[in-house]
């Protein structure tokens, strides 16, 4: 990718922000979770009851949705952390290798 840069240690550090970021989220969504869920049956009865219900699976598979979401996203800094890692002391190793043939004859 032209003008593509990044560091390893600034992707990993990111990597660990968004999985922190996602017990926190993971944690407030259970607190709120929680505390509705409490309400279900002593709030609603018949058919409200049914569609709070509905509701709070619904809200409960769009919340598993977002970690996963946010997971799949630490999961790939790290990858590409790794790759780029791989890909520049590979570099590295090149460059090492012609300079160690000698000076360049002009």
């Amino acid at each position: 990718m032209a003008g593509f840069n990044t560091h390893i240690g600034t992707m990993d550090t990111a990597a660990r922000r968004v999985d922190e970021v996602n017990m926190e989220i993971d944690r407030l969504l259970g607190n709120v979770r929680d505390s509705v869920s409490q309400l279900g049956g002593s709030v609603w009865r018949g058919a409200a009851q049914a569609r709070f219900a509905t509701i709070m699976t619904e809200w409960q598979q769009q919340s598993a949705k977002l970690n996963s979401a946010l997971a799949g996203i630490s999961e790939t800094m790290r990858v590409n952390s790794t790759s780029f890692d791989a890909a520049d002391q590979d570099s590295a190793q090149a460059i090492s290798r012609v300079g160690a043939s000698g000076p360049l004859n002009i």
